[in-house]
């Protein structure tokens, strides 16, 4: 939750203290978990080294522990960790890898709550790290399969997959299909949705679309400043 709201330090201090709470439990699958997210964090803030380290301890701490779905997330950080060094290709083979240890997964044999590890969420995860190692071309197929396998009741998810998804078209200069994913992400944002990752990544929107459309970036920008100053969101 916090991860979500943007407040990155506490984010860390509770993934710390997770950790902690795993190591004590001895429970290795638990402990693979939170190395994963904080490995997504890491690589979200463009920190490769970390990413990848985590996972590396995650997958060693966890060796003949884990189930197929656990692995495949840490995978998936591992990749993450690898594209943001910019080593593509050893990120595509941690992504495969990835997606044959969920399609392989029996739910039944798995943690419950692995329920929200899923085949869009992993296809959301690939692109949005494309989208940061500048390949949006590449982001852009991932994403949309995302949007495609995300149900409505994951409102914060499926806001986040268009964000990305209308970044990277701009990227690819394809402005008319970004303006209008962009316009979903907000009538997601604008409804129940409190989430300040998605305002953090309809920004990053807003500033691949002012080299193109000066005006239409700022006439967005000031539709997300509304939303971000109403009372819903204080």
């Amino acid at each position: 939750m916090c991860f979500d709201a943007g407040w990155h330090g506490q984010a860390q201090r509770y993934t710390q203290m997770a950790l902690r709470a795993a190591h004590s439990a001895e429970d290795r699958q638990v402990g693979a978990n939170v190395l994963g997210f904080a490995a997504s964090q890491a690589a979200c803030s463009g920190d490769g080294v970390a990413a990848e380290g985590l996972s590396r301890t995650a997958l060693a701490g966890g060796r003949g522990a884990l189930t197929p779905a656990v692995e495949g997330y840490v995978r998936l950080g591992l990749g993450r960790g690898r594209a943001c060094l910019g080593d593509l290709s050893g990120a595509a083979a941690s992504f495969d890898t990835a997606e044959a240890l969920l399609a392989s997964s029996d739910p039944e044999g798995e943690p419950d709550w692995t329920y929200w590890f899923t085949v869009g969420e992993l296809h959301g995860i690939v692109g949005q790290t494309y989208l940061l190692a500048h390949e949006p071309e590449t982001a852009v197929g991932h994403l949309h399969q995302a949007i495609e396998e995300t149900g409505e009741e994951f409102a914060r998810d499926r806001a986040a997959y268009l964000a990305d998804m209308a970044t990277a078209q701009v990227l690819n200069g394809d402005l008319d299909e970004s303006r209008h994913n962009a316009e979903r992400a907000l009538e997601i944002l604008s409804g129940d949705l409190n989430s300040g990752r998605v305002v953090e990544l309809l920004t990053n929107y807003c500033a691949a679309l002012r080299a193109h459309n000066p005006r239409g970036a700022a006439d967005f920008e000031e539709r997300l400043a509304a939303y971000t100053r109403s009372p819903s969101q204080a």
